[in-house]
C-alpha cells in the first residue's frame, strides 16, 4: 500500500504545472507540447503497470516455510534417525533405531538380538550426532531417551514325548526397554521383562497368575564415541558376546540352551564401522568354577568377526571363546525340579572338578529377500564325569543350528517364512532334544502387530541313553527317551 501511494504521488507531481515548470527551467525550449504529452502518456502506462504488480504482491498469501529454528539457528527439514524432538529432555515412544519401518518388527529395539546391544546403541549415537553435524545443528545438552516394548500372547497344542496331548493359552512375553543417549560419549540401557516361568517346586504358586514376576534382565552403561575412536567399553548386566543365537523362530535354538550367558561383566570392544572387522574381550565373576577360582573374577571371553557387503550380498562371520561353558543359562538351570537341576542348583554343584572352555562359530549371508544363518557351539574339553556325564562317560556337550528364511508380501502385508534344523551332542543332561525341526510363517497383520505360527518337531535321545550331573545326580528323563514331540504355536504380538 505504501509503495502504491508513493507511485501515485510521484505521478501527480510529474503532471502538475509547477513540476513541469521546474523541469523546463534548465532545459532548452526545444521540446514541443505534443512530445510532452506523449512522454506523460508513456509514464502513466508504466505507473499503472507498477501499481498492478504491487497489488498482486499484496494479495498473494505468504508461502509457509518448512524451516525450524534450533538455538536461533534456522534449519531446513532434516531426516533424524528414529523419532526426534528439538527442545527439552526428550522422552519418546521410539521403537525403531535408525529405521522408520512401517511393519517389519525385526528392527524394533525389543526384537534386536540380545548380544552386542551396546555396540548397536553406540552406532545409533554416532548416526544421531552425525545428523546434527551435517545439518549444522548444535548438539543438544539434554539426553535422548527412547522407550520400546512388546506384549506377546500364545496359544499352543502339543503332543509330548510321552503322556496325553496338552494345550495352553499364555502370556509369554511382556517387556519394556529404555535406551538413552546421554551425550556424545555415553549411552545406557535398561530392560524390564515379565517372567512367565513357573516358580520353584519349593515355592509353588497358589494360582497360575502368581508366576508373573517383573525382573530387570539387562542394565548397562557404555562409554565410547565411534567418530573419535573405534574402541568402546561397557559395564553392567548384559548378554556377553559369546555367540549370537539369532533366530527367526518363536522357540529358542538349541545353541542358546548350550551357550547363551547373561552376566554382570565388563567389556572392551572394537568396531571401526558397520563393515569390516570387529571384536571384543570381556570378563566377569562366574557362578561356577573350580578350586580357588570360585568367588573371584574367573571368566574371560573373546569375540571376533568380519562383516562385509558384496553388492546385494551381505555377509557376517564370527568366532567366540569362553573359559567356562558351565555358566551358560541352560547349564545353570535345565528346567528339571529334582535330581540334577543344573549347576545352579546349589553351591556344591557350582564347584567343578575343572572348568570347561568352549568355542562358537557362526555365519550369516543375506541376498535380497533370502537369508541363511548357521551357528555351532562346542566344548573344547569334556566335563569331569562327576560334573556331567553321558552314557557313563565324561560329557562334551555341543549344539548346531541352521536356519533359512524368505521375505515376501501376502497381499499388502509383509511376511516371511523360515525353516530350521538343530542338533545337539552329549547334551542329555541339559534336557534338550537330540534333533529338532522347525518351520514358521509370520505376517504383519497391522502396523506394529505381527502374527506368527510355528511348527516344531523334536526327536529325543535314544532310549538307551542316560546322563547325570552335579556329583552324579541323575537326570530324570522318565519315559521320554526314544520318542518324538510335536508342537504347534500361534502367537500374536504387538510392538511399540
Amino acid at each position: 500500500m505504501k509503495i502504491k501511494l508513493f507511485l501515485m504521488m510521484m505521478f501527480a507531481a510529474l503532471l502538475s504545472p509547477g513540476a513541469m515548470a521546474e523541469e523546463s527551467v534548465p532545459a532548452a525550449p526545444t521540446t514541443s507540447v505534443d512530445d510532452v504529452k506523449k512522454e506523460q502518456y508513456e509514464l502513466r502506462k508504466k505507473v499503472n503497470t507498477l501499481c498492478s504488480q504491487v497489488h498482486k504482491l499484496q494479495s498473494k498469501k505468504p508461502t509457509p516455510t518448512t524451516s525450524i529454528t534450533v538455538e536461533n539457528t534456522p534449519v531446513d527439514h532434516i531426516d533424524i534417525p528414529s523419532a526426534f524432538y528439538f527442545g527439552a529432555t526428550p522422552i519418546l515412544s521410539a521403537p525403531y533405531i535408525g529405521e522408520q519401518t512401517y511393519f517389519n518388527g525385526a528392527h524394533l529395539i525389543v526384537n534386536l538380538p540380545s548380544v552386542n546391544e551396546d555396540l548397536r546403541l553406540l552406532q545409533f549415537q554416532q548416526r544421531l550426532y552425525n545428523t546434527y553435524l551435517n545439518n549444522k545443528i548444535p548438539y543438544p545438552k539434554n539426553p535422548f531417551v527412547q522407550f520400546s516394548g512388546k506384549v506377546e500372547a500364545q496359544a499352543l497344542a502339543s503332543t509330548p514325548y510321552s503322556g496325553n496331548r496338552t494345550s495352553d493359552i499364555n502370556l509369554t512375553g511382556a517387556e519394556l526397554d529404555m535406551a538413552a543417549v546421554l551425550n556424545r560419549f555415553a549411552v545406557s540401557f535398561l530392560g524390564f521383562s515379565y517372567d512367565s516361568s513357573a516358580p520353584s517346586a519349593n515355592n509353588p504358586p497358589i494360582t497360575r497368575v502368581t508366576n508373573s514376576r517383573v525382573v530387570l534382565t539387562k542394565g548397562f552403561l557404555s562409554i565410547g564415541n565411534l567418530n573419535k575412536a573405534p574402541a568402546y567399553g561397557t559395564i553392567g548386566q548384559f548378554y556377553v558376546p559369546f555367540g549370537l543365537y539369532a533366530s527367526n523362530m518363536l522357540s529358542a535354538p538349541l545353541t542358546a540352551s548350550v551357550g547363551e550367558m547373561l552376566e554382570r561383566a565388563v567389556l572392551i570392544g572394537y568396531s571401526p564401522g558397520p563393515q569390516g572387522p570387529y571384536g571384543s574381550v570381556f570378563t566377569f565373576k562366574g557362578d561356577s568354577g573350580s578350586g580357588g577360582t570360585l568367588g573371584h573374577i574367573n571368566q574371560v571371553g573373546v569375540n571376533a568377526g568380519l562383516a562385509k557387503d558384496f553388492g546385494k550380498v551381505k555377509t557376517d562371520v564370527g568366532v567366540g571363546y569362553i573359559a567356562n561353558i558351565a555358566d551358560s543359562l541352560g547349564m545353570q538351570d535345565n528346567g528339571q525340579t529334582s535330581g540334577f537341576t543344573g549347576f545352579g542348583g546349589s553351591s556344591a554343584t557350582e564347584n567343578l572338578a575343572h572348568r570347561v572352555p568352549a568355542v562358537d562359530i557362526r555365519g550369516n549371508i543375506a541376498i535380497d529377500k533370502y537369508n541363511l544363518r548357521a551357528e555351532y557351539v562346542d566344548s573344547i574339553r569334556s566335563f569331569a564325569s562327576t560334573d556331567m556325564s553321558f552314557n557313563g562317560r565324561s560329557a562334551r556337550p555341543g549344539a548346531l543350528n541352521i536356519e533359512g528364511s524368505y521375505s515376501f508380501m501376502t497381499y499388502s502385508h509383509p511376511s516371511a517364512v523360515a525353516v530350521g534344523y538343530g542338533n545337539s551332542s552329549e547334551a542329555l543332561a541339559l534336557l534338550i532334544p537330540k534333533q529338532t525341526y522347525r518351520a514358521v510363517y509370520s505376517m504383519a497383520a497391522w502396523q506394529s502387530t505381527i502374527a506368527t505360527i510355528e511348527f516344531r518337531h523334536d526327536i529325543n535321545y535314544e532310549a538307551s541313553d542316560y546322563a547325570s550331573g552335579g556329583g552324579g545326580l541323575a537326570v530324570n528323563t522318565g519315559s521320554d527317551l526314544g520318542h518324538t514331540s510335536q508342537t504347534v504355536t500361534a502367537q500374536l504380538g504387538v510392538y511399540f
